[in-house]
């Protein structure tokens, strides 16, 4: 674990404090730039009046104005439900643990769903940013890692999306499709419509007149860290 990677055991709740101590805490440690809440039903209020959708929406919109305040990442730990929802017609979103006021707050939601006892899971993504998708992975018990179990098709777009990279990391230049296309021997019609998907995901950048050029990848991993529970929410 890097040096800069630090753990705190006790956080007073929502209603007593919790939030001061939050801001507290990253005023005292300016160049945070990411904090893991595990989980938030150690972090809200004691049960009083049920689990409402005012009093989640109100939760969450105050850590999340912290997070833009703050200008870090807040990923917060939560589960899901044990019995699949009624009427859920499916929608992952359904199976976490309580109201919509949770899932309609957060910029972008994970939802892990394992069978105990095996290593494979599902990880459904979705967030304002980044569209939807899902993806199977594995758990690594010796390197305590998620691993994205690629599928032929999906490995030949991750391919692709290296050349594009690759290129615009040797250029270091904003470049349109066409000279990617010629460049990197791949079709024009696949390099802009992947190249849109890219600038999504954030691994490139647009600039004037249909030109992109690439952003800091050392970020984008097939690795994860394990999370300790079935649903992040992150703002």
């Amino acid at each position: 674990a890097p040096n800069d990677l630090l753990f705190t055991t006790e956080l007073p709740r929502y209603d007593q404090g919790g939030m001061l101590a939050l801001e507290n805490w990253l005023d005292a440690h300016p160049d945070c730039r990411l904090v893991v809440l595990d989980t938030l039903g150690r972090f809200r209020p004691t049960a009083k009046g049920g689990e409402g959708y005012a009093e989640e929406t109100a939760l969450l919109g105050c850590l999340q104005r912290l997070a833009l305040d703050k200008g870090i990442a807040l990923v917060v730990i939560h589960h899901t439900r044990k019995a699949k929802a009624e009427n859920s017609g499916g929608d992952p979103l359904d199976d976490v643990l309580g109201s919509t006021g949770l899932t309609g707050v957060a910029d972008s939601i994970w939802v892990l769903k394992r069978p105990r006892t095996e290593a494979v899971a599902q990880l459904f993504m979705t967030g304002r940013d980044t569209g939807e998708s899902e993806q199977t992975i594995e758990f690594d018990s010796q390197s305590c890692t998620w691993q994205l179990q690629m599928e032929p098709e999906t490995q030949a777009r991750s391919i692709e999306r290296q050349k594009i990279l690759d290129y615009l990391g040797m250029v270091n230049a904003p470049t349109g499709p066409k000279d990617i296309a010629s460049a990197t021997g791949l079709p024009y019609d696949s390099v802009r419509h992947l190249i849109r998907h890219m600038e999504a995901e954030g691994s490139v950048s647009r600039k004037a007149r249909g030109k992109y050029e690439a952003q800091n990848t050392q970020a984008h991993s097939q690795h994860s860290q394990s999370p300790d529970s079935a649903m992040a929410t992150a703002f």
